[in-house]
């Protein structure tokens, strides 16, 4: 199964624009992560959004539907691979710290690109104020063998959290499409 992460991985870090090999990496991811974790996007009415007092936090279905925004998927995983390599190239003896808050019940900014890296090279907190998106996370994470690069995970709200150690990259995942809604920005 980690062969077929990396595979699709590395079409997404790699296809350039090509809609066809974009859609098929993101759609395959999307099975996977589907079956191990049971959460589908189209299961709208069966989790329900957060309210909290900064704003909304997408229920565990919008946030598993975000995997299948093929583009905003490849090019945010673009992104963050690349942050990952400069940062790594400048970190001697010591894996990078990165925090990934709104993770969704995939981790889908992260997941995908740690079957590029070693448990050494790497290591990350999850942060999600949605105890089912972190739940099926956490078993994702799991039945991947990934375990190896998680340190801790939090279920809070992102705008309330105080960092009380060091990170070399922080991942806040925000939605264009909802930006008016979501707590990071309605504060």
């Amino acid at each position: 199964m980690r062969e077929i992460l990396n595979r699709n991985t590395r079409t997404l870090l790699e296809c350039n624009d090509d809609v066809a090999l974009m859609k098929c990496a993101a759609d395959e991811l999307y099975r996977i992560y589907s079956q191990i974790t049971g959460v589908k996007a189209d299961q709208f009415n069966h989790y329900k959004d957060v309210m909290l007092p900064a704003g909304k936090a997408i229920s565990t279905a919008a946030a598993a539907h975000c995997l299948l925004e093929m583009k905003r998927t490849a090019l945010f995983l673009r992104g963050i691979n690349k942050a990952i390599k400069q940062k790594l190239s400048k970190t001697a003896n010591r894996p990078i710290r990165i925090l990934y808050a709104g993770t969704g019940p995939y981790g889908t900014l992260l997941t995908p690109l740690l079957s590029l890296y070693k448990p050494a090279d790497l290591q990350i907190d999850l942060l999600d104020i949605n105890r089912d998106s972190l739940i099926a996370l956490l078993g994702l994470i799991d039945m991947l063998e990934l375990d190896a690069y998680l340190d801790d995970v939090y279920c809070t709200d992102a705008t309330t959290f105080k960092v009380e150690k060091p990170y070399d990259i922080v991942i806040s995942e925000t939605m264009l499409a909802c930006l008016k809604s979501e707590p990071q920005v309605a504060t």
